[in-house]
């Protein structure tokens, strides 16, 4: 599939204009280098991670794109205090949004794209995350070495019939998801349609406030991390009628 398209908002070929939130609310200097912002960890407590700047963002996107692609969409990176609503909820924390579905619908299963084999163990698929009332609320991109996975984790993935996330909180007790980056996200044709908003839906309400166009939705590039090795990373990218969906929030 042709590569994506990466753009920085607010930045030029010298410059990134972004703020730093910190934890007291007030703005701090743009930095050049990484972009500190405040997220949720997944104990729910506030906290400062370190947002990779753009330069390095493409180059991690670029490592998950060049493994199956997605398509035609295109990736504007954007900081965390751009992320909006719901898609803030969904995004902009330090957990599996495989567990962020889970609590709020009960039940959580895959559909497998496509799925390939790479060298050295290193298997890559692009799925979609399916709600049970059968809403698809995200596309994402894997890329996993399966060699630093435990067993039961590598079979669970070669039957892919149970999301990465729920795989991993099933069996693996020390695993860490670190937030890379954030994206605006301008969808490929094929996989706005697979999205399929109900019959006279629209975007979520404000969406023109928040800069989302017809199209366009937000996502996410993670690393997870299993008994302190870099195991996997993931382009995640959420369903832009969301808001409109029945149970999405």
């Amino acid at each position: 599939m042709p590569p994506c398209i990466v753009q920085s908002e607010g930045a030029d070929a010298g410059h990134v204009d972004v703020a730093v939130c910190l934890e007291d609310g007030r703005d701090g200097p743009a930095n050049t280098e990484i972009t500190e912002e405040v997220v949720r960890s997944s104990h729910g407590h506030k906290t400062l991670v370190n947002l990779q700047e753009p330069a390095a963002a493409r180059a991690y996107l670029d490592t998950i794109e060049s493994s199956l692609g997605a398509g035609d969409c295109e990736f504007t990176w954007v900081p965390a205090s751009s992320i909006p609503g719901s898609f803030r909820a969904l995004l902009v924390h330090e957990e599996h949004l495989t567990k962020v579905l889970l609590d709020k619908h009960g039940g959580l299963d895959v559909r497998v794209v496509e799925s390939k084999y790479l060298e050295n163990d290193v298997y890559c698929r692009q799925i979609f995350l399916v709600t049970p009332s059968g809403a698809l609320v995200a596309n994402a991109v894997l890329r996993v070495d399966l060699l630093k996975l435990p067993e039961a984790v590598r079979e669970g993935v070669r039957a892919e019939r149970l999301p990465f996330g729920k795989l991993l909180m099933d069996h693996v007790a020390e695993r860490c998801v670190v937030l890379k980056s954030l994206w605006r996200a301008r969808l490929a044709p094929d996989l706005l349609a697979a999205y399929a908003p109900p019959p006279g839906a629209a975007l979520p309400p404000g969406a023109e406030a928040w800069g989302l166009g017809e199209g366009e939705s937000y996502g996410r590039t993670i690393s997870i991390k299993c008994d302190g090795q870099e195991a996997a990373q993931v382009l995640e990218v959420i369903n832009p009628y969301a808001g409109c969906l029945p149970g999405l929030p």
